[in-house]
């Protein structure tokens, strides 16, 4: 959001998402989240299995337990290789809110399935299609999978994805305007990643993502033009590798661990891309517990490209996860540098607060980066945990940096 000043407006949007906020929380408090449940439909398995020992005709193995709630479908049975699997079929409604979109509204079906007994070491699948449209006229269709095999042996993520977003453009580089113009992409993309566990909390495997972008330019300006690539639209199939290590704890709202992740991509037109390129991105986490419920989280990210990739790939700057208090991709260009910190605490019950700061630049080179100023952005946010385990948080955070300001309410953490 561009302001030099604050506006009556902005004051309401930000009233009003915390309003929103508290009205979240209200409606929440004193629910069983849906971890609380699992358990729940557990120990009822368990009875129900007890109850049936003294049966000799009735075979264990084969007790169901069916729990139903208000938008919620939760299942408790055993594989067929003797394995307890709990599933969980789950209606969820969205809310959020971006300075690039404005109030989003959706909902989807989430389907969660969980092997073994329910701790942190064995991780849920779930498959989530979900629809979202905003009152910037941005409507996005997806379905996404995590799954995770018998004690994580092997990971499997996919994305199916159809967008048409209308979004601003400030150009290439760290020199890019203050005044954006309005482009609207319409988006087909696929998304498959594969994994094996090398050893504990190591993983590494390979990547596929194929891609399809038509532009619609609705001002006059650089895009426009013949010299930023991938002015037309694009159609891009990447290929590549990843590893990672990950001793994070617990998965949604880490209290302690690491993260480091290693990802790398090549486009040919040998495979059917328009544009040649290969980029690589290092993700850097650490997550250090102060005690109490208040943890110290830091996260460093460098993003590079060396070829030609289209404008809207490039690595970017700004938006909800990245120097929140910036336009969403204001500043983009063939390399990135940033860094963030958060302080977080767990003040009262499932509520609790942070203090963030972060810093970054881009850059068309390693050298370049080298010699760019620094952009500073940091702000404050509430948090609301909706579940009691594994924190699964909803957040407002409001954030600031050059003479610009944005609001952010939507489910999870920024890293």
């Amino acid at each position: 959001m561009i302001a030099r000043r604050p506006r009556p407006g902005r004051v309401a949007r930000t009233c009003a998402l915390l309003a929103l906020f508290i009205l979240v929380a209200a409606s929440a408090h004193g629910q069983a989240s849906p971890l609380d449940s699992v358990r729940a439909a557990r120990r009822a398995h368990d009875d129900s299995l007890r109850k049936a020992s003294g049966d000799t005709t009735h075979n264990p193995d084969s007790t169901v337990y069916h729990s139903r709630h208000p938008g919620r479908i939760i299942t408790v049975d055993h594989t067929p290789g003797g394995d307890l699997r709990t599933s969980e079929t789950v209606f969820a409604p969205t809310v959020f809110y971006a300075p690039e979109s404005g109030l989003g509204v959706g909902g989807g079906l989430v389907r969660s399935v969980l092997l073994g007994d329910h701790d942190h070491e064995q991780r849920p699948s779930t498959l989530q299609v979900s629809g979202q449209v905003t009152q910037e006229q941005q409507v996005t269709i997806y379905t996404v999978g995590d799954l995770w095999t018998r004690h994580n042996q092997h990971h499997l993520t996919f994305e199916l994805t159809y967008s048409h977003y209308p979004q601003k453009f400030f150009g290439v580089g760290p020199a890019a305007p203050d005044y954006p113009e309005v482009w609207a992409p319409t988006l087909e993309r696929g998304a498959l990643a594969w994994s094996q566990k090398i050893r504990e909390k190591f993983y590494a495997g390979v990547q596929a993502l194929v891609e399809h972008e038509e532009v619609s330019v609705r001002d006059t300006g650089l895009l426009k033009g013949i010299s930023i690539p991938g002015h037309l639209g694009w159609n891009i199939v990447q290929l590549g590798v990843l590893a990672q290590i990950d001793t994070r704890e617990p998965y949604y709202f880490p209290l302690s661990g690491n993260l480091a992740l290693l990802s790398v991509w090549y486009a040919n037109g040998a495979y059917g891309s328009e544009f040649t390129y290969a980029r690589a991105t290092i993700d850097l986490r650490h997550y250090q517990p102060l005690g109490g419920g208040h943890v110290f989280a830091a996260q460093l990210l460098a993003d590079g490209v060396l070829g030609t990739i289209p404008f809207d790939r490039m690595p970017q700057i700004g938006g909800m996860t990245i120097l929140r208090g910036l336009w969403d991709g204001r500043y983009r260009d063939k390399g990135i540098v940033a860094l963030q910190t958060e302080y977080r605490t767990a003040a009262w019950h499932r509520f609790g607060g942070t203090v963030f700061a972060s810093t970054g630049t881009v850059g068309s080179s390693l050298r370049d980066l080298a010699v760019r100023q620094f952009i500073v952005a940091g702000g404050v946010g509430l948090r609301f945990a909706l579940t009691d385990d594994d924190r699964l948080n909803v957040r407002i955070d409001r954030g600031w940096s050059r003479g610009t300001s944005g609001t952010y309410f939507t489910l999870g953490e920024a890293f």
